[in-house]
């Protein structure tokens, strides 16, 4: 038998180098507040943050999450020359999703007449292909060129963005350009890092990868849906029954849970490439349930003292410094305990994601995600009806993340169960 050739991340490391990638960056861009809430009109941050919300969604759906099903056959290959027909494969998805996407974003965007639609757009194209050539980037082990390729779009996206707002000539417009530019210009290097231009000269077959590929990746496309459902319909559903000043709150208060995801971050990109090594190594084992039950318990452990720790932090924080948010969002603050919550079983969520992809049970990752989303909806809109307005989305978010990881945590028990057989599926 042919040995598998991909080599096993090395978890402490790999968190290690993500940590501060994501450090610099999240932190850059949280403390980009002041300049956000001072200069753009809490209604014109709504409309943004739906804007962004929908294109991502759309973006998601279409471009199938492709990155994520390239990483996973990459590291799971059982034979070196198989991985440039991997990586041809993942290109040529990429290149036939964004035919798909463009009409039908083109055509969304004039039915709903988004304003500065074209900017819209190609938001959610820069998104899917950032997103994916960091999937690439990071099959090939260039761990570090990720990280610093990730900073460095940051920092470029608020250079622009100070620029276009301060100099004064530009609107809320301005943080889609910021990002088209930057996000572009880092897919590019991170597609470049990958060696996925020298694979396209060479031009494997790649008949084979390529089915293999979309029947493994056209469940995440609904996955992804499916999350961002749970994620990010709530600020769609506020700026559309409470208004748009409410979702420009409600936009700010998200923020805050960049400071939970950094806390998991780090764990959820080496475990990602970790779990994909582990569970397809050199004779095909199964996963190590011991492994990571040690790993989910640790995880839980951090993310108990983060939630008794963070929230007393931020009010602090605010208190210290009570011109952070503009007093124009002041409606942010009391949105922000629910929402850390929610962001921190979100990270859990995230860490259960990788082991279903392993197991190849991606419909159960599907069937939770689905159930939340579908939990997340109703809870804020009755709570919005009986005049909870943005806090009852607030709510709405946590308690979507909640169900989540219950029903993850139970599928897995189910999964990993001596007694089930191993072809158990959905």
């Amino acid at each position: 038998m042919v040995q598998n050739t991909a080599q096993r991340p090395r978890f402490w490391r790999a968190s290690l180098v993500y940590f501060l990638g994501n450090l610099l960056s999240k932190l850059a861009l949280f403390f980009m507040l002041p300049v956000y809430t001072a200069h753009i009109p809490t209604a014109d941050m709504g409309v943004f943050d739906t804007a962004v919300a929908a294109t991502v969604f759309v973006s998601s759906f279409l471009f199938l999450d492709v990155g994520i099903g390239v990483m996973r056959f990459y590291l799971a290959r059982r034979a070196q020359d198989t991985g440039d027909a991997i990586l041809l494969a993942g290109l040529v998805l990429l290149a036939v999703s964004l035919a798909v996407y463009f009409p039908v974003a083109f055509a969304i965007a004039r039915l709903t007449a988004v304003p500065h639609a074209e900017l819209v757009v190609r938001y959610g194209i820069a998104y899917a292909f950032f997103t994916a050539s960091g999937y690439f980037a990071r099959a090939k082990g260039k761990t570090l060129i990720y990280a610093v390729t990730g900073v460095g779009v940051t920092l470029l996206q608020i250079a622009l963005n100070l620029i276009f707002l301060l100099g004064g000539r530009f609107g809320y417009e301005a943080l889609y350009i910021s990002y088209d530019i930057s996000a572009m210009l880092g897919a590019l290097v991170l597609f470049g890092s990958s060696g996925v231009l020298m694979t396209v000269r060479k031009f494997p077959p790649i008949g084979k990868e390529l089915k293999a590929l979309f029947r493994f990746c056209l469940p995440l496309g609904l996955g992804a849906a499916a999350f961002l459902l749970l994620s990010s319909c709530n600020r769609v559903l506020v700026t559309l029954w409470v208004g748009a000043s409410a979702g420009g709150e409600f936009a700010v208060a998200m923020k805050f849970a960049q400071i939970a995801f950094l806390v998991g971050s780090a764990f959820r990109f080496a475990w990602q490439e970790y779990s994909f090594a582990k569970g397809y190594g050199e004779a095909g084992q199964r996963t190590d349930k011991a492994y990571y039950t040690h790993k989910l318990k640790l995880l839980c452990c951090v993310l108990l003292l983060a939630a008794l720790a963070l929230i007393p932090a931020v009010y602090l924080g605010l208190w210290i410094f009570p011109n952070f948010i503009a007093p124009a969002y002041d409606g942010a603050r009391a949105l922000i305990p629910p929402i850390l919550v929610g962001a921190l079983l979100s990270v859990l969520a995230d860490f259960l994601e990788p082991l279903f992809g392993t197991l190849q049970r991606t419909g159960l990752l599907t069937l939770s995600t689905l159930l939340g989303a579908a939990f997340n909806v109703a809870l804020t809109l009755v709570l919005i009806y009986f005049g909870c307005g943005a806090f009852g989305a607030a709510l709405g978010y946590l308690g979507g993340f909640a169900v989540v990881v219950a029903l993850r945590l139970l599928f897995l028990r189910r999964l990993m169960s001596p007694q089930n057989s191993p072809t158990m599926s959905i």
